[in-house]
């Protein structure tokens, strides 16, 4: 049973926190985006679950789900870079997400060659 008093937790100095630099980017630097750029991204991603919706209305076969998950991959490679940071890391980050991305484009892989020989 976890403890559940007040004041229970492990109290730490602020100061320790600024030495560690929590709000510092892989390159040391903070940065801003401005909103002009945010708000472009913002209609692109409105745009693009537009046509996500529209792409359903359509019979395309198989590719159907192929072009939903290229749409969705785009919209969440503009998350992630943009909303997430991910451009301001550091290049072993982008490679580890970048690896996340192909495992994911691996698995969809083997379930459409699965999906296709039953």
């Amino acid at each position: 049973m976890a403890f559940s008093r007040f004041n229970l937790d492990f109290p730490v100095p602020t100061h320790v926190f600024n030495h560690l630099n929590i709000n510092k980017m892989a390159n040391n630097t903070t940065h801003t985006i401005e909103y002009n750029t945010l708000a472009k991204i913002l209609l692109v991603l409105m745009f693009l679950t537009l046509i996500t919706i529209s792409v359903t209305s359509y019979h395309l076969g198989p590719f159907t789900v192929t072009v939903a998950l290229l749409i969705a991959g785009t919209k969440s490679f503009l998350v992630l870079s943009n909303f997430m940071h991910l451009k301001y890391e550091s290049v072993l980050l982008r490679i580890l997400v970048a690896m996340v991305f192909v495992l994911f484009a691996v698995i969809v892989l083997i379930t459409f060659i699965d999906y296709a020989y039953r």
